[in-house]
């Protein structure tokens, strides 16, 4: 019910994908924060996550993350963001709460950068940041975003983990409303190829750009470092490719846009 009513089998097929998805994000988010905002300074319980689907047989659409024919699908870059080892999540309700769930070894500091961006205006119209100093194996709740006043739910929350040496080593986003009830634009995006990475841009917020590749006798086992995934407009996304493919050439399409853009790739 989250979605737009599917009337083709390819929004249907994406309707389920990231139904299954946006679950598996927030249950993982959830797990792995382990404890509630106002128990920040307790014991975090996290007894892990056990995939139970992982694979299904033709023709099922739903819940598994790789299909019949051995391709990864929407949920399972869901799960793959979920499962990064430093994480910064947002949990949304009364208050909206920032998170850094710290699976690392290490001892993370740095400050969280939390932006409030909207959609119809193309921009970020606030933001706060919060010194972080995670212990490994450590959940902290940071604070929440009262401070930046109410705000509608057709804004999107997004968040930064910026290192001591000033680089971006984890960041997220939340919606506070149910898709169906947002009007995405139709963009523009670049693609392009620097050594072995394809990098993609958008001068608006694409949301879930698709990457697929387009060979006619063999499109399938490309291996996508990530996929599925939402731009904000000047972020630039690089992306790993690995698997048998030494060339060809590659589509990146966001859900909502009526135009898709492709690259020729060659492995260097």
């Amino acid at each position: 019910e989250q979605f737009y009513v599917p009337e083709t089998p390819e929004e249907m097929i994406y309707s389920f994908g990231m139904a299954a998805g946006s679950y598996i994000k927030d249950s993982v988010e959830r797990y792995r924060r382990g404890k509630k905002p106002e128990e920040t300074f307790q014991q975090r319980l996290c007894k892990g996550h056990f995939i139970w689907k992982w694979n299904t047989t033709f023709p099922h659409i739903y819940s598994s993350m790789i299909d019949a024919y051995l391709e990864q699908k929407i949920p399972y870059y869901f799960l793959k963001r979920a499962y990064e080892p430093l994480k910064v999540s947002i949990e949304t309700g009364d208050h909206i709460y920032i998170w850094v769930v710290n699976d690392t070894r290490d001892l993370v500091k740095g400050t969280v950068i939390a932006k409030i961006f909207d959609v119809g205006a193309n921009q970020f119209t606030d933001s706060f940041a919060f010194p972080v100093s995670v212990q490994p194996g450590e959940s902290v709740a940071l604070g929440t975003l009262d401070m930046l006043g109410q705000m509608t739910r057709d804004k999107i929350i997004y968040a930064e983990l910026v290192d001591e040496k000033d680089e971006i080593v984890a960041r997220s986003h939340q919606y506070l409303d149910i898709e169906r009830h947002i009007i995405f634009p139709d963009v523009w995006l670049k693609m392009w190829q620097e050594n072995n990475e394809l990098c993609i841009c958008s001068d608006q917020f694409a949301r879930c750009v698709e990457l697929k590749g387009l060979e006619d006798k063999d499109s399938y086992w490309w291996d996508f470092s990530d996929n599925y995934f939402d731009l904000f407009p000047g972020e630039v996304k690089k992306i790993q490719i690995t698997g048998k493919h030494e060339k060809g050439n590659i589509r990146a399409k966001s859900f909502y846009s009526s135009k898709d853009i492709e690259c020729i790739y060659r492995k260097q």
